[in-house]
């Protein structure tokens, strides 16, 4: 599994990292701590029928690695976590 995420408007002027791994199911038990943080999910899945579709994915293992075009020369680095480091 592989995400990046991105800020910027422009390539010269963005910030990335993008994490990868393997990922597992986390089961549900931390979901009424992500909906408590996150309240905005209650408008999104208002109902229990809705809830049940969600799971918590946990990235347990790899690497993330950061790219700050904004820098010259541009700075780039990748950490490992889990089992990689």
């Amino acid at each position: 599994m592989a995400m990046t995420g991105l800020k910027g408007e422009e390539t010269l002027s963005s910030f990335a990292i993008t994490v990868n791994g393997k990922v597992r199911d986390a089961g549900t038990a931390l979901m009424p701590e992500i909906f408590e943080a996150y309240p905005y999910l209650n408008s999104i899945y208002p109902t229990p029928e809705k809830k049940v579709l969600l799971r918590v994915m946990e990235v347990y293992t790899g690497t993330v690695s950061i790219y700050d075009l904004r820098e010259t020369p541009i700075y780039q680095n990748t950490l490992p976590f889990g089992d990689e480091s």
